[in-house]
Parts: structure tokens; C-alpha cells; sequence
């Protein structure tokens, strides 16, 4: 994967991340489901985050060898879940 979409994923991953951090104590969760799912997506941003930093600052892309095949049409799905939650999410803020 070249340096320079990697360095994309990090802005927006970290972006998205932060942003997800700073709003946690203003989103009104309706039920429990909805807090492990907006943790669950917080983790997730903040971790690829931290992993395509690491291929920038090392220039390795040995970390994604750890994915099955098969990883990533099953990460279409959970990516479309998150997309849809994380675009309702302005609906669910306190007022």
C-alpha cells in the first residue's frame, strides 16, 4: 500500500477518532447496544489510526499480512454499519 494513502487513512481515521472521543459525554444513548457500538467504532478509528502511522513511520505494511483474504469483504459490512450509525449520530446529541 503506498505511503500516501496510508498517511490518508491517519488523518481521517484519527480525525474521526478524536472527534468520536471529544463527543462521547454528548450523545444521549438510547440503550446499552448503542454505547458498545459507538466504543466499538471509537476503537476502531483509533486503531487503524495507530497502525497506518506505524506503516509511515517504518515504511512496513507486514501488519496487514495478518488479515485473511476473506477480511475484507466481511469489513464492507461492518463499514457500512458504522457509516450508517456514525451518520445518525448528529441526531443523537444532546441538546
Amino acid at each position: 500500500m503506498p505511503t500516501w494513502i496510508h498517511a490518508l487513512l491517519t488523518i481521517l481515521a484519527a480525525y474521526a477518532g478524536f472527534g468520536f472521543i471529544s463527543h462521547i459525554g454528548k450523545v444521549k444513548f438510547q440503550n446499552i447496544f448503542e454505547k458498545f457500538l459507538y466504543i466499538l467504532i471509537l476503537l476502531h478509528l483509533n486503531s487503524t489510526a495507530i497502525l497506518h502511522l506505524y506503516s509511515i513511520i517504518f515504511n512496513s505494511n507486514d501488519w496487514i499480512k495478518i488479515f485473511p483474504f476473506w477480511y475484507s469483504f466481511m469489513a464492507i459490512g461492518y463499514f457500512a454499519i458504522f457509516a450508517y450509525y456514525s451518520f445518525r449520530l448528529n441526531s443523537k446529541l444532546k441538546q
